[in-house]
């Protein structure tokens, strides 16, 4: 656990600051966006709708990251980053193929957070993987008094 227990922390923190450039970039952009698809796309909120609703997810968002940092559970943070591999794949891409190459966020749901999330994701079932063997013999030891965990030692 030792040199590994801050490596997931740092991570749900980079998979915050992806989301946050990433809501930065659809916020920034979305108002030019709606001018050149009105018309092509039946609604589409108001500009300063959209940036307001961008702001409150971004909240959202960062509350995840420091209830999970915070009570050392990985999984709140994955649920962000869970939310964000879907999002690069169901609004995002097919958003910029119809709008003729870009969208909103596109960019860096691409560049950023396909893979900041992805490694993510990834870290942290690995280290789960190894808590899980650690854990148990934790358990065992504290359950049945013996430092490896095995019964009658």
């Amino acid at each position: 656990m030792d040199g590994e227990r801050p490596h997931w922390p740092a991570l749900a923190w980079l998979v915050f600051a992806a989301f946050a450039v990433h809501n930065l970039e659809e916020a920034l952009s979305f108002p030019g966006y709606a001018a050149r698809m009105a018309g092509r796309v039946p609604v589409l909120p108001p500009a300063w709708a959209f940036q307001a609703l961008v702001a409150v997810v971004t909240v959202a968002g960062l509350l995840l990251v420091v209830v999970g940092v915070r009570s050392g559970r990985p999984g709140l943070p994955a649920v962000l980053a869970w939310v964000m591999l879907v999002n690069v794949l169901v609004p995002h891409v097919p958003a910029a193929i119809h709008s003729g190459g870009y969208a909103p966020g596109v960019v860096t749901a691409l560049l950023l957070n396909l893979p900041v999330d992805g490694w993510y994701l990834w870290s942290v079932r690995r280290r789960r993987g190894g808590e899980r063997v650690r854990g148990a013999g934790e358990r065992g030891a504290a359950g049945r008094g013996g430092p490896s965990g095995q019964v009658g030692g």
